[in-house]
């Protein structure tokens, strides 16, 4: 494993234990609901496999194996999994757990219907190497799907909703925000780590070869997530987050 890749698989495993515990990391029934909408858009009710990529500490595996599909939930970091795991567990459910590379795939190749991704691409070394991964994990016909957003932007709009994050994790979560977020020596080897523009994680796509490429704002999700968060947080959002679809031929 690389340098970079083991410094953020060590960030995310300090990570775990508090990572649910955040405004950005909460779910409130009607933000599951409204991301179950989203996601039965594109994928249908009869059974799939479905690989979650950065799976954390599994969001999207449990509320899609809820709805009956095969899950492979698929993280760099053992202590997210675990978490998941034990989620699981409580809800009855059976997933396949596997610690991996989302650059580097444990799998065969066209393995799976779909490839799901939640907050993922913007902290990858080699965004482009990943997606080629996904593709061939994919069976013919298959589907990725991208959620991502810009979360950090230049300009006053940019720093003020610096100040309002900082200020929020100490008011709300009395944690330093000098301890969150990678050193300075691993978000510059991320070509997206201030976050994905839909422009280019619709590039990535194409420069891969996925085919059918459609992108959709997720407004009722944000529109959400800000009426539920508190006013600092809720002034720190992205401008919006986007869920980017890809087809394998």
């Amino acid at each position: 494993m690389s340098d970079v890749k083991s410094h953020i698989q060590a960030y995310w495993r300090g990570r775990s234990a508090t990572y649910d515990r955040f405004p950005a990391s909460r779910k409130e029934e009607e933000e599951i609901q409204a991301y179950e909408a989203v996601l039965g858009r594109y994928i249908p009710p009869n059974r799939a496999e479905i690989l979650d990529v950065g799976a954390g500490t599994g969001f999207f595996s449990l509320l899609l194996a809820q709805k009956g599909h095969r899950i492979t939930a698929l993280d760099l970091t053992r202590e997210m999994l675990d978490r998941a795991r034990e989620k699981a567990a409580a809800l009855n459910l059976n997933l396949n757990f596997v610690i991996g590379d989302a650059e580097n795939l444990p799998f065969e190749s066209e393995s799976f219907d779909f490839v799901v991704s939640r907050w993922l691409l913007w902290t990858l070394p080699h965004p482009n190497r990943a997606v080629l991964e996904w593709k061939r994990v994919l069976k013919p016909g298959g589907c990725v799907l991208c959620i991502d957003g810009l979360w950090h932007s230049n300009g006053l709009t940019g720093r003020l909703k610096a100040v309002c994050r900082k200020a929020g994790l100490i008011l709300y979560n009395r944690t330093k925000p000098s301890d969150l977020g990678y050193s300075e020596e691993v978000s510059s080897q991320l070509p997206f780590r201030r976050g994905v523009e839909p422009e280019q994680a619709v590039e990535q796509f194409r420069q891969c070869g996925l085919s059918d490429i459609t992108r959709e704002t997720l407004h009722e999700i944000r529109r959400i997530r800000a009426r539920n968060m508190p006013l600092l947080y809720r002034l720190s959002l992205a401008p919006a987050t986007e869920l980017i679809k890809g087809v394998k031929e």
